[in-house]
């Protein structure tokens, strides 16, 4: 596995871009509480709908889920780094977000795939 670390100035373009690019894609959310915890599981198999990240506020919220009764938007309040997660080929598998006490929440696609080899959608 890979990974890069986004710049904190480049967060609400990354993620702009990023949710244009997988807006739809099934994921799982996770929550590590610290470095020696085991993870576990927020929510497994909804759609994700974006990432924002709030200059203002310096919280980032991930929106999952297009029904009203399966909707859900967890915020990560005062993320330190922000770290994406490539497959050896270079695809896109998972985004960390961290925050300066330990604690990380990791987006994770049930599916890498190629953006080539999705169907862009009208």
């Amino acid at each position: 596995m890979e990974t890069q670390e986004v710049a904190r100035s480049d967060w609400s373009s990354f993620f702009g871009a990023f949710s244009r690019q997988h807006e739809s894609w099934l994921v799982t959310l996770e929550e590590i509480p610290g470095s020696a915890s085991r993870a576990f599981l927020e929510v497994a198999g909804l759609a994700l709908e974006g990432i924002l990240a709030d200059p203002h506020t310096r919280a980032i919220s991930i929106m999952l889920g297009r029904l009203p009764d399966r909707h859900i938007t967890h915020t990560i309040d005062r993320p330190a780094r922000v770290i994406v997660e490539r497959t050896e080929n270079g695809i896109e598998q998972a985004v960390r977000i961290e925050r300066a006490e330990g604690r990380v929440t990791r987006l994770s696609f049930r599916n890498a795939v190629p953006p080539e080899e999705v169907l862009k959608r009208d």
